[in-house]
């Protein structure tokens, strides 16, 4: 495995009117089934919303959905990816900790540069905390869920502090890819997370811990 150089991580600007942005993709979209995930694949980004989100989010979502595909995919589809990145913070380049774009983004050019996705995919993802403890991660997934929650879906917590206790009382089944969209767990919230992000409603509700991630 190539050796990673951990970055300190310094504070980065959050991106303006991301919430606005998050929702306006919403409206262009259908609901998705939380499990319908061959054809939530084929859902088209309009120019716009890359245009809007700018060209980092672009870099990450360009490289995460090539590099972090089949078992290791973390987003369903461009358009989850694009909508959940314009509410994230950006980050410094390089850096592989931190709750950021830059930092997910270099998780999924390791995956590449590496050829161990199973090693860096799961920090590129909406979460950020890595399969095994003690791997470098951006995030822990509590973090990555609850400092976007409460941009794309506001009404669902009142504060970050109980959107974190929330989190913390549901079971982490240890990083993150597609494959859990049921049953009571952290990875089932980010996934609907990332398709509340595109489309509020429902998956707003999901992602909090309502059915089916009860």
């Amino acid at each position: 495995m190539a050796a990673v150089v951990l970055s300190p991580v310094r504070p980065a600007p959050r991106r303006s009117g991301g919430w606005l942005l998050a929702w306006l993709a919403g409206a262009a979209f259908a609901c998705e089934g939380y499990l319908d995930l061959g054809d939530a694949r084929l859902v088209e980004v309009q120019p716009s919303l890359e245009q809007a989100v700018g060209p980092l989010c672009n870099e990450y979502c360009d490289a995460v959905m090539e590099y972090c595909a089949g078992p290791f995919q973390v987003y369903a589809n461009r358009v989850q990816c694009l909508s959940l990145c314009a509410v994230m913070l950006e980050g410094l380049p390089g850096e592989t900790r931190g709750d950021t774009v830059q930092c997910r983004l270099t998780h999924a050019l390791l995956a590449r540069d590496t050829a161990e996705p199973a090693s860096h995919c799961p920090q590129a993802g909406p979460g950020g905390a890595a399969a095994l403890p003690e791997a470098p991660s951006c995030a822990t997934n509590c973090e990555g869920l609850c400092s976007t929650m409460q941009s794309i879906c506001p009404e669902q917590y009142p504060s970050l502090h109980t959107c974190l206790d929330d989190c913390a009382s549901v079971p982490d089944l240890g990083g993150y890819s597609i494959g859990v969209g049921q049953g009571n767990s952290v990875q089932c919230r980010l996934f609907h997370l990332a398709a509340a992000a595109a489309a509020p409603d429902p998956h707003c509700t999901h992602a909090a811990g309502d059915t089916p991630c009860r």
